[in-house]
């Protein structure tokens, strides 16, 4: 079984064709909050509570369905991308990932 990543936070960004996770950890005291994006979406499978995000990497998002949203620094980081390049495009909160095209751009 492959190891699964599961952020705390997470949104879907849509960048030309391409769907891709943005996974969010909220940081402590002593620990910053973190972020990594993912290499785009291969496929996306219903878990209960979770969606599964496959990559194109290989890598597997799990993500928490009521975990949708950013962080403080999250939103900061994607805003700024946004002012950058304005076809990044946040999708929203009722999205249903399971119509994201696994035949759409491969990066």
């Amino acid at each position: 079984m492959e190891a699964r990543t599961q952020p705390n936070r997470w949104i879907i960004l849509k960048l030309e064709d391409i769907y891709k996770v943005f996974a969010m950890w909220s940081g402590g005291y002593l620990d910053p909050d973190a972020w990594q994006l993912n290499s785009g979406i291969k496929s996306v499978e219903d878990a209960g509570e979770f969606w599964l995000f496959n990559g194109f990497s290989g890598s597997v998002y799990q993500c928490r369905k009521d975990g949708y949203g950013t962080t403080g620094s999250g939103g900061m980081i994607v805003s700024s991308w946004m002012q950058q390049d304005p076809n990044i495009e946040i999708m929203p909160s009722d999205f249903d990932p399971m119509t994201i095209s696994t035949t759409a751009g491969t990066q």
